[in-house]
């Protein structure tokens, strides 16, 4: 596999549904009005651990905007980002396959907004409705497409087409262009050191593509940023996109 450059900009995911979260946006009304009363508004904070590895799931979340990240811990301390969750979908799937253990932890990475519900009341609310069911069952389907392409991009893809797809996820989690994040946290999530990270940015930056100060990131040039990231970016999206529409 390789990064390609695209003959077309894609539009940011905010743009597909203007707020809430897009996996309950596809509900009929009245499951969806349903549901919503089971829910609660909850934030997210930036490393804010939602699933402690080996844990067992109590609640489950809708991200309205921002990021989670699904991340594997080894023996030497070295963590790795396998998947992701922001508004396109849920944390917590597993609950719908009736397995209640978190075997990865699950971590803020951009600070945003969740909608949330207990193990139970999510259980009691998938027994009620077949159009959530079915809805949950596409979503597993596109999620393990996503930890696959995970997989495969953390193996193949150099560190510049994986940090600009890990880019355009961010402003389409964070629905702005402007996000906070850390090289430091970038090369944890990525699985590199901290300087190949820093040498990419820095290449971004100086070909105007995102602004970075602070530990904050400001994406410029989308459509640079999609020529630059690997097909795993549209790839994923396209799964998405066939689930929302």
């Amino acid at each position: 596999m390789r990064a390609a450059a695209r003959a077309t900009q894609t539009v940011p995911l905010d743009r597909v549904v203007p707020s809430g979260n897009w996996l309950l946006a596809r509900l009929p009304t009245e499951d969806r009005v349903r549901i919503e009363r089971r829910l609660e508004r909850v934030s997210l904070g930036t490393h804010e651990v939602l699933y402690p590895t080996d844990s067992v799931i109590r609640r489950v979340y809708f991200p309205i905007r921002g990021l989670i990240s699904i991340v594997a811990e080894f023996e030497n301390g070295r963590v790795l980002e396998v998947a992701t969750v922001g508004p396109e979908g849920m944390l917590g799937i597993s609950v719908f396959l009736e397995d209640y253990s978190a075997r990865q932890s699950a971590v803020g990475q951009i600070a945003g907004e969740c909608l949330a519900m207990g193990a139970s009341s999510f259980d009691d609310a998938i027994s009620e409705s077949a159009a959530f069911r079915e809805l949950l069952r596409r979503y597993s389907n596109a999620y393990m497409s996503l930890l696959a392409h995970t997989a495969a991009c953390n193996g193949a893809h150099r560190t510049a087409h994986r940090l600009a797809r890990w880019l355009l996820t961010c402003q389409d989690a964070a629905r702005s262009d402007d996000f906070a994040i850390t090289q430091e946290y970038l090369a944890n999530t990525l699985g590199v050191q901290r300087p190949a990270v820093s040498l990419v940015a820095e290449r971004l930056r100086a070909d105007g593509v995102i602004s970075y100060r602070r530990g904050r990131m400001r994406v410029l040039d989308r459509g640079s940023l999609e020529g630059r990231a690997c097909e795993c970016y549209s790839k994923i999206r396209e799964e998405y996109e066939e689930l929302l529409t």
